[in-house]
């Protein structure tokens, strides 16, 4: 099974990844600033099944 995934990159200079699907969350409000009780919109996944993953430098 393959996936397109677009990996965006955050203006802090990190990613937040679903641990479910790995989707990258890739949108204008801040991931800090959603509501608890916000899912992730592909699998339904919590916040809380979110990672933070900074940027490395040269990579995107």
């Amino acid at each position: 099974m393959s996936a397109d995934y677009t990996l965006s990159v955050s203006s802090e200079g990190k990613n937040w990844i679903c641990k479910v699907c790995f989707h990258v969350y890739a949108e204008e409000t801040a991931f800090e600033d959603l509501a608890e009780d916000w899912c992730c919109p592909v699998c339904g996944a919590p916040k809380n099944c979110f990672v933070c993953r900074p940027i490395e430098e040269g990579k995107s």
